[in-house]
């Protein structure tokens, strides 16, 4: 009597590997453009304003508008360009100094906006 060959079908558990390594490496491609903004603590209730716009200074005193690096007078000409009923909300790395955020906020009020917020991190 003649013995019948069994094999194990790979393709199914291939698929599936290969699926997996293309979802990390979709997912991780995205993580380098993230803004590393180390947030000061302090008690305070959340802003419940729908249109804010995101201004980050980072450690080292870069700043990004929505995720893209701009120097200071971009800043200002792109607030120029803005409605004055959006809240411009200032995530400041907690190692950024305070004379850059005051700055920044000086020239906020010179141009004549009134809606500004500081992004901190909810103590636990």
């Amino acid at each position: 009597m003649k013995e019948e060959e069994t094999f194990l079908d790979l393709t199914p558990l291939i698929d599936i590997i290969f699926q997996l390594i293309i979802f990390f490496v979709l997912t991780t491609a995205f993580a380098p453009f993230a803004i590393r903004v180390d947030l000061p603590k302090a008690q305070s209730s959340p802003l419940k304003e729908e249109r804010s716009i995101m201004i980050n200074i980072t450690k080292d005193e870069r700043i990004f508008w929505k995720n893209e690096e701009i120097n200071m007078e971009e800043l200002l000409r792109r607030v120029e360009i803005n409605n004055k009923n959006i809240v411009y909300l200032i995530k400041g790395d907690k190692g950024v100094k305070y004379g850059k955020v005051v700055e920044l906020l000086d020239k906020l009020k010179k141009k004549g906006i009134e809606k500004v917020g500081l992004v901190v991190e909810p103590e636990s």
